[in-house]
């Protein structure tokens, strides 16, 4: 059995020869997958403070007790998104409807 090369000058790939890109199917696929009740939807997102997001979470979850049923950031942004439509004078998307538990 041979030794393995442990040379460093053996390790590092010469730059002589040209690098080929590896390409994976498997990424492609699993890009395409998507939970069924997230089909035909798009991503809203923002950066926040730690803070903000915890507050949310926070609130969701008091609420969930209050409520006794669940209570989601996504209902919570959903709710918002409504209230700054109405605030601007735009009528808020239909989409929105039947996220908000009311």
């Amino acid at each position: 059995m041979n030794k393995p090369k442990t040379n460093l000058e053996d390790l590092i790939p010469s730059r002589i020869t040209p690098r080929t890109a590896v390409i994976d199917d498997t990424d492609q696929k699993n890009t395409k997958r998507r939970q069924p009740g997230r089909q035909k939807t798009v991503m809203i997102a923002g950066h926040f403070d730690a803070d903000v997001s915890f507050a949310v979470h926070e609130l969701c979850g008091k609420l969930t007790r209050q409520k006794g049923q669940r209570v989601t950031v996504q209902q919570a942004l959903a709710e918002s998104l409504e209230d700054w439509f109405i605030k601007h004078g735009a009528i808020p998307p239909p989409g929105l409807d039947s996220l908000i538990n009311r």
